[in-house]
């Protein structure tokens, strides 16, 4: 286990802090990773690891090679527990076509926190900024993401997730084919808790994509406020396949589809 103050990265290839197995932990406040260059993870933990992160800034870690097939999360790789709390994110591009997931964070793990964090101008196929896949709950607190982008989930990208709760998160001028801002697929509920989406575009879904075939996704939309998203598509701010939905105390501002022009 470990909490201080570092600086990592500087031009290391592979990840700057590797750690793994359940029995391990990274607890780390303040400092910073920069330039970085691995495959997957500039921080990676395996094994059901514990990755505690407070204050710590993420800038210019690379995907590398660029020719790496299916490359994860510049920033984090995480199949256990991640907890993140006033990081700053930015920096880094990861190609469309080779598979990437999550251009700063990659999880798979059982409970992935994010609060009072920031990312701007990451890129990747599924999640610009985080993907998710398998876990047990992914929570965002007044999480602040901007210019992502991803054929999947713009901002956020979730897969086979049980809960996705997004609070008084905001995402703006983010884009994606599905999901300008966040692409939900099979999960068992979804929870949008104020925030704004703003001047995000996609084809289907400018803000928000929800794919409930599957699971029957439950999807609550609470207090948010949906403005100036364009879909070329269907829905202006929110395009849901299956499942229920329920929206209340919502604002839908100069949203546009070419159906559905709000949901």
């Amino acid at each position: 286990s470990r909490r201080d103050t570092a600086s990592l990265g500087d031009g290391v290839f592979g990840p700057a802090a590797h750690v793994r197995d359940s029995n391990s932990a990274l607890c780390m406040t303040g400092g910073s990773v920069t330039n970085a260059q691995a495959e997957s993870g500039a921080i990676y933990g395996e094994q059901n690891t514990n990755i505690d992160l407070t204050g710590v800034t993420f800038s210019n870690n690379i995907l590398f090679p660029e020719d790496a097939s299916s490359p994860q999360g510049a920033d984090i790789w995480s199949d256990g527990q991640l907890a993140l709390a006033n990081t700053m994110h930015s920096g880094t591009t990861a190609a469309h076509d080779n598979d990437s997931h999550g251009g700063s964070v990659y999880f798979s793990g059982t409970s992935l926190t994010i609060t009072d964090s920031t990312f701007t101008g990451y890129e990747a196929t599924f999640g610009g900024a985080i993907a998710a896949l398998n876990a047990d709950s992914v929570v965002l607190n007044r999480v602040s993401i901007s210019n992502t982008s991803a054929t999947a989930g713009g901002a956020v990208y979730t897969l086979d997730t049980q809960q996705v709760a997004l609070n008084d998160t905001e995402v703006s001028e983010s884009g994606a084919s599905t999901g300008g801002a966040a692409h939900v697929e099979k999960a068992d509920t979804v929870s949008i808790d104020g925030g704004r989406y703003a001047e995000n575009i996609a084809e289907d879904g400018a803000a928000v994509f929800v794919d409930g075939l599957d699971k029957d996704t439950e999807a609550t939309i609470h207090d948010v406020r949906f403005a100036n998203n364009t879909a070329v598509g269907a829905g202006g701010a929110l395009h849901m396949l299956g499942g229920t939905l329920a929206v209340d105390t919502s604002v839908f501002d100069l949203t546009t589809a070419d159906k559905g022009g709000a949901i």
